[in-house]
């Protein structure tokens, strides 16, 4: 079986419970949603590259082989049946390694997978996002049907107090009772990164600091504010 693939590279995992990992990622080509606030739009090319599983888990080997691996995207749901194959592949091949799929949470799960999920809703940054219930109801099947993830959320700082306010909102109303959230200032590629990251930091902390109150009634099992560490220092 083949996998429609836009680049394999290593880096650092600069997102989520994982921050700071060194990470082979592998990232799929083409997306159902097209967010707003998508800094990978190359991701959303349809075309891609075919690269067959045994390829991908050589080329792994010979050249980007850490003890972490990242799916990403693009939407890696998009080849569920490939990406549950080379899933399986990685783990034949790294026995001890641990996996990451990252997914927009838009398409549902058939199978869980020995994975660590990181969902990153986006009920209201996509262009294409028109059955919103339907979202909602493939989000809820996913966070049902899987056992070890994390919920990713972007939060806006420089609209101050609304966008915290937003981000309780959009907590509460769903059900991450037993999952764990991790909030991230938003910051595209292409920006002037020195200072900005940390700027929107300490919005982030002070925007917290000033609705502390408000976090012991979110209804999510954890939550973390937390930067984007690749885009910090500049790495893919």
């Amino acid at each position: 079986m083949t996998i429609k693939l836009q680049e394999i590279f290593s880096s650092i995992q600069g997102e989520g419970m994982r921050v700071g990992e060194p990470s082979t990622f592998i990232r799929f080509t083409g997306c159902n949603l097209k967010c707003l606030d998508c800094d990978t739009k190359y991701s959303w090319k349809t075309e891609g590259t075919e690269m067959s599983i045994d390829f991908i888990v050589k080329e792994v080997k010979e050249k980007h082989y850490t003890n972490a691996f990242v799916i990403t995207g693009g939407e890696p749901m998009l080849q569920q049946e490939a990406l549950a194959q080379l899933v399986y592949a990685l783990k034949d091949a790294f026995p001890n390694s641990n996996i990451t799929i990252e997914s927009n949470g838009s398409i549902r799960v058939d199978k869980d997978l020995p994975v660590f999920w990181s969902f990153s809703p986006k009920f209201e940054s996509s262009t294409t996002c028109s059955h919103l219930a339907d979202y909602k109801a493939a989000m809820k099947h996913n966070l049902e049907i899987t056992k070890d993830r994390q919920i990713k959320l972007l939060m806006e700082v420089f609209r101050g107090s609304s966008s915290f306010t937003k981000l309780v909102s959009d907590i509460n109303k769903n059900d991450y009772s037993d999952v764990d959230v991790v909030v991230q200032p938003l910051i595209e590629f292409g920006e002037d990164v020195d200072g900005l990251e940390l700027d929107k930091m300490k919005k982030l902390y002070k925007s917290v600091l000033n609705k502390i109150s408000e976090i012991n009634g979110l209804t999510c099992k954890s939550i973390r504010f937390v930067g984007q560490l690749h885009k910090v220092f500049k790495v893919e």
